[in-house]
C-alpha cells in the first residue's frame, strides 16, 4: 500500500494495481478499440458508411508502424519479458520477507534486553 496524504487528520492508503491487472485492463481497452475499428472497416466495405480519407490514412499509418516480425520472434521476446517481470516480483517478495524477519528479530532482541 502507498500512503496518501490528502488530509493530515485523515491519512489513507491506496493499494497499487498489480502489473498483470494493468496488462489485463490495457488489453481489454485495446480489444474494445480494435472492435470499433473492425466495425468501421466492415461498414465501409459493405457500403453502410461513407469512407473517411483521414481515418483511412490514419489506419494505414498505424498498420505500417507495427513492426513486422515472425511469430517465433514475438513469442521469444514476450517470454523473455515475462521471465524478467517474474524475477522482479520474486526478488521484491524476498526483500519484503527479509524486512519482516528483520523487524521481528529487532523487536525480539529489544524485548529480551
Amino acid at each position: 500500500t502507498i500512503g496518501v496524504q490528502s488530509n493530515p487528520a485523515r491519512p489513507r492508503t491506496v493499494s497499487p494495481m498489480l502489473d498483470l491487472a494493468q496488462v489485463s485492463e490495457a488489453s481489454g481497452k485495446l480489444l474494445t478499440l480494435l472492435g470499433e475499428v473492425l466495425n468501421y472497416v466492415e461498414d465501409v466495405l459493405s457500403e453502410k458508411q461513407q469512407p473517411d480519407n483521414f481515418v483511412g490514412r490514419a489506419l494505414l499509418d498505424l498498420i505500417h508502424s507495427v513492426p513486422n516480425m515472425k511469430h517465433e520472434e514475438f513469442a521469444k521476446m514476450f517470454n523473455s519479458n515475462v521471465r524478467d517481470l517474474l524475477m522482479v516480483v520474486t526478488l521484491s517478495q524476498l526483500i519484503k520477507t527479509q524486512l519482516q524477519l528483520n523487524e521481528k528479530l529487532t523487536s525480539l532482541t529489544s524485548f529480551l534486553s
